[in-house]
């Protein structure tokens, strides 16, 4: 039916002359809807583009390089540069048709989409005829793409350009996986306590590398982007002791070895393990250990080895 009418060749510039104003100012890309309700009168090659066919409504037999393919609501396609085709038919057809140019994408996101299984078989197979069909529920996902990608496409800034691209990568990815029976992963929240593990293992190493140096709860709370009351819950539930807590141990055990194992005056022993000074040194000592400093060296110094 289809060969004897005229071929008249499209190229992509040319559609998109018609919408200066869109994305298509940025992208090779352009969207149209294909309404058919009667056979077309001619048939149209895509000379130098590619175009992506998503069925929205109705039926119809869609000729492409004088193979018909039967397209009804739900039917995916993508028919190759240099293929002409027509309609030869159609009931309340509708067909979203996104045609594109190959260097829509760069050389490296082409290769990778061709690994992704069921890529390949979205291009029309005159061999056998099958093509992707869409359950509603396929089909409500890819509508939500579709309509991102159009108000995109129209928006015209150099960010929806990029959305664009972005949008129509993610829409060929989501129709290969479809393609090839696969389902995207689930979406699952981050795994807080991982999170938590690794904020307060980063705040221990900080505290026991710089225990001799001030340090501040909201200092500790800022590395972690966590507010200090939030740090504090965290650490305090992984550790079972407040961050404040924790880093008087650890001076307090720094001190302890210093006063065991040396000679050197307390209050040397004070500042070096980050207490400000001798009086607060023994009130924390004897807050923790029922003794003071002198006392705990004395007893430790003098006990058989």
């Amino acid at each position: 039916m289809s060969a004897s009418l005229p071929i008249d060749d499209a190229v992509l510039g040319d559609l998109l002359a018609e919408w200066p104003e869109t994305a298509a100012a940025h992208v090779p890309l352009v969207l149209v809807y294909d309404i058919v309700e009667r056979p077309w009168w001619r048939r149209l090659r895509h000379r130098d583009f590619q175009s992506l066919y998503i069925t929205e409504r109705g039926r119809g037999l869609h000729v492409i390089d004088s193979t018909p393919y039967g397209v009804s609501r739900g039917d995916v396609y993508v028919m190759g540069a240099g293929s002409d085709h027509t309609f030869a038919e159609g009931q309340r057809l509708l067909l979203h048709a996104i045609h594109f140019s190959p260097n829509v994408f760069d050389t490296a996101t082409w290769d990778a989409l061709a690994g992704v299984p069921g890529f390949k078989s979205l291009l029309v197979d005159p061999a056998t005829g099958r093509r992707l069909h869409l359950d509603p529920t396929a089909y409500a996902d890819v509508a939500r793409d579709l309509a991102e990608l159009w108000a995109e496409w129209r928006n015209g800034s150099p960010a929806g350009a990029l959305l664009v691209r972005a949008v129509f990568l993610r829409l060929l990815v989501r129709l290969a996986r479809l393609a090839a029976g696969e389902s995207p992963p689930l979406l699952e929240r981050p795994n807080a306590t991982a999170r938590h593990g690794e904020v307060v293992a980063a705040a221990v190493r900080t505290i026991d590398l710089h225990y001799a140096e001030p340090l501040r709860i909201d200092q500790l709370a800022a590395a972690a982007y966590l507010s200090p009351d939030r740090f504090t819950e965290i650490f305090a539930s992984i550790m079972g002791r407040t961050p404040r807590d924790y880093i008087r141990h650890v001076r307090l055990e720094r001190a302890k070895t210093l006063l065991a194992t040396s000679a050197m005056p307390i209050a040397d022993v004070a500042r070096a393990t980050g207490f400000r000074d001798n009086p607060y040194l023994t009130r924390a000592f004897r807050a923790a250990t029922g003794t003071s400093p002198r006392q705990f060296r004395q007893r430790s110094q003098s006990a058989p080895t």
